[in-house]
């Protein structure tokens, strides 16, 4: 209940219990019980009721004020905004003066999408409340909603002048000059709000990151300096450092990968940062591993402290597991996968890259429980029933490995790329039983671009091979060996 009914309902129950004789007739207290009785059926959600009693009050003295303004708000209600507006106007007429009135005529203008009225509404409300916050941002809402950006950015820019610079009018002063284009303005406005509050790290970010937005990175530098100045911890600063100097060290050597690595250890051995911040840096160099490459001893040191700083989170042994994989030392990755699912089983990605590992391992008895036990959890996970099948191939259990593909085929639905991983392991569980017409057709048919399993590569490898394409059964084994399979077992199959 706003300020000024809640004062009117005192009023009336103070009238009511002091009332002596030969002061109020008895019209004037009936009158004021009417205004009683259309409050309590405000209260009681009866708008209808509350309607009719606001009227009967009209009929008695139709210069009501308050009657017309009530009247107004129970149309609000109602979402009769004509009603609403009528009522409303005839409020403000009676008394001009009364901000509780025309606050309620602009928001009826607001939600019937009458900006101008609006915008009109608004400014007369200024004039009342020169330092009303909540009414420049109406105003500067309403005059961005009748495409006016440059009187928004000017009515939020008149607030700052009159009042002090926050955080709210600053945002949305940015908003309006960014997507105006007026980066000036926008740089301008973030770095008066900086200024203002000079030791709120969060606003140095918001100015460091535009400058990198707009291009200017050395001054973005700059100011990632001066949050470290305040909290030499702030991992976002830190990073973009460390980014930064990584490419000037790039520039200047070709070696950015491996130089950024280098950099990037302090910021590991921060334990004010994030673990899944720490990861998501780790990230385009882990999926760009090379066997050999110059990142790889770096990336296992990292890897090493991950642990060491993470030993019971999940996410640390898993990218232990990946650079070990991709590093080609599947014994160790396997321990690793190994404890990330023990700390975590949520994740089907973990278990997918597990079983992969398993598979290099040539640990076939261990993968057919792994791969079964991973279906338990994700069985609606096609590659899961595709491994188990593999798994109980390669354990001269070839029935049931048919049940299980043709189970993952059911699963894949109409999903092309799913069903070809299918059909790549049940021509495999065949290969010996089927011509090389058929192995020929199909492998003409496949995909090779979205595939990234090098399991599934491999496979491709064993059937090009079945109809004595050496050519190509040796390229799709080189393909696997450059996705983390094992470079000893394959290169067997390659004959080096």
């Amino acid at each position: 209940m706003n300020k000024y009914l809640f004062s009117l309902l005192i009023s009336l129950f103070a009238i009511s219990a002091y009332t002596q004789p030969d002061i109020y007739s008895e019209s004037d207290i009936e009158f004021q019980s009417l205004f009683l009785d259309a409050q309590i059926e405000k209260v009681k959600g009866n708008t209808e009721e509350q309607i009719e009693i606001l009227k009967e009050i009209l009929k008695r003295d139709n210069q009501s004020d308050a009657a017309y303004y009530e009247l107004a708000r129970a149309y609000v209600s109602q979402e009769n905004y004509e009603l609403a507006q009528k009522n409303a106007l005839k409020a403000t007429t009676i008394a001009p003066q009364n901000n509780w009135y025309l606050l309620t005529l602009a928001e009826i203008y607001e939600a019937s999408n009458q900006r101008q009225k609006a915008i009109s509404a608004y400014q007369s409300l200024i004039i009342l409340e020169d330092k009303n916050p909540a009414l420049y941002h109406k105003l500067s809402v309403n005059q961005l909603y009748a495409n006016k950006p440059d009187e928004a950015a000017a009515t939020l820019e008149t607030l700052q002048s009159k009042t002090s610079i926050t955080e709210e009018t600053s945002r949305r002063l940015f908003d309006i000059y960014s997507k105006s284009g007026k980066k000036e303005k926008a740089l301008q406005t973030l770095q008066s709000l900086s200024n203002a509050y000079p030791d709120e790290e969060r606003f140095l970010g918001n100015l460091a990151s535009y400058y990198h937005d707009i291009g200017r990175q050395d001054e973005a530098v700059k100011v990632f300096e001066k949050m470290l100045e305040i909290n030499p911890n702030n991992a976002q600063a830190a990073i973009a450092i460390t980014k930064s100097k990584s490419r000037e060290m790039g520039s200047k050597n070709g070696a950015l990968s491996s130089d950024y690595l280098d950099s990037l250890l302090p910021i590991i051995d921060n334990m004010d940062i994030t673990l899944d911040t720490k990861i998501q840096e780790l990230m385009p160099h882990l999926s760009n591993m090379e066997k050999g490459g110059s990142s790889t001893p770096k990336l296992i040191t990292i890897s090493e402290k991950l642990i060491e700083y993470y030993p019971n989170d999940a996410k640390a042994h898993s990218v232990r597991g990946d650079v070990l994989f991709y590093s080609g030392d599947h014994v160790a990755a396997e321990k690793s996968y190994a404890k990330a699912i023990k700390l975590d089983n949520r994740k089907y990605t973990l278990w997918d890259q597990y079983m992969i590992n398993l598979w290099q391992n040539a640990n076939y008895k261990k993968l057919e429980t792994v791969s079964y036990n991973a279906l338990d959890l994700f069985p609606n996970q096609v590659n899961a029933f595709v491994t188990h099948a593999i798994a109980l191939k390669q354990n001269n259990k070839a029935a049931e490995a048919a049940e299980y593909l043709d189970e993952a085929k059911f699963i894949a639905g109409k999903k092309k790329l799913l069903i070809e991983a299918v059909q790549i392991a049940q021509y495999w569980s065949t290969i010996d039983s089927n011509t090389k017409e058929e192995v020929t057709t199909f492998i003409n048919t496949i995909q090779v671009a979205p595939i990234s399993n090098p399991l599934y590569l491999e496979l491709i490898g064993d059937l090009y091979k079945s109809i004595d394409d050496n050519k190509n059964s040796k390229k799709f084994w080189q393909l696997a060996i450059d996705l983390g399979a094992s470079e000893s077992r394959l290169k067997k199959k390659i004959g080096v």
